[in-house]
C-alpha cells in the first residue's frame, strides 16, 4: 500500500485554538498505517508546544526561524524543492495567510499538493477594518483550487461567502 503524504502549514507553532485544531489532525492522521506528515512553522522561535510530537516517526517538525511570517516567505519559495522535494497528497492550513500562500505556491507549480484544505480560523470581516481588511481581501482573492474551505460555523462560512462571493466556486463547507 502507498504511502500517503500530508503537510500542515502553520504561522509558528505556538498553540491557540486553530493551532490546536491542527495539532490534533496531525496526531489523529499520524497514527494511521502507512502515511507520512511534515508540519512547516514559517516564523518565530520554537515554543516546545509540539514537542510531544518529536519522537513520532511519521511526523517531521521543519522550522523556518524567521522573527515574521512574512520575511519567510522569500525563504521558503527558493528552498521549497530541496526541502520539500515530496509531491504531497494533502495540504491542510488553517490561517488565511497560509492559505494565500499555500494557494500561491501551488498555482505557480511551486509547491506540489495535489489537495488543499484550508481552514478559516475567523470572521475576518468582523475582525479587520481599513487596510488590514483590504489585504485580506487580496489573500482571498489568492485562493486556488481548495479541496475543501473548512469554516467553523454557519456564521463564518455566510459572512465569508458576502463578501468573499468568488470562494463560493469551492467546496464551502
Amino acid at each position: 500500500m502507498r504511502t500517503a503524504s500530508f503537510l500542515f502549514v502553520l504561522p509558528t507553532d505556538r498553540v491557540g485554538g486553530a493551532e490546536r485544531v491542527l495539532k490534533n489532525c496531525v496526531i489523529d492522521i499520524s497514527s494511521r498505517k502507512n502515511t507520512k506528515v511534515t508540519v512547516l512553522f514559517l516564523s518565530g522561535s520554537e515554543s516546545g508546544a509540539w514537542s510531544d510530537l518529536s519522537d513520532n516517526q511519521n511526523v517531521s517538525l521543519v522550522f523556518f526561524f524567521s522573527k515574521h511570517f512574512i520575511t519567510s516567505i522569500p525563504a521558503l519559495i527558493f528552498n521549497v524543492r530541496d526541502r520539500f522535494p515530496t509531491r504531497y497528497d494533502f495540504c491542510l492550513t488553517s490561517h488565511t495567510h497560509a492559505n494565500a500562500l499555500v494557494s500561491v505556491l501551488r498555482r505557480f507549480r511551486i509547491w506540489r499538493i495535489d489537495r488543499h484544505i484550508a481552514r478559516e480560523s475567523t470572521v475576518i470581516f468582523d475582525r479587520f477594518s481599513g487596510f488590514s481588511l483590504i489585504l485580506f481581501k487580496l489573500m482571498y482573492r489568492s485562493y486556488y483550487d481548495l479541496y475543501y474551505l473548512v469554516c467553523q460555523t454557519q456564521y463564518m462560512q455566510s459572512k465569508l461567502l458576502e463578501h468573499a462571493p468568488h470562494l463560493s466556486k469551492f467546496r464551502v463547507i
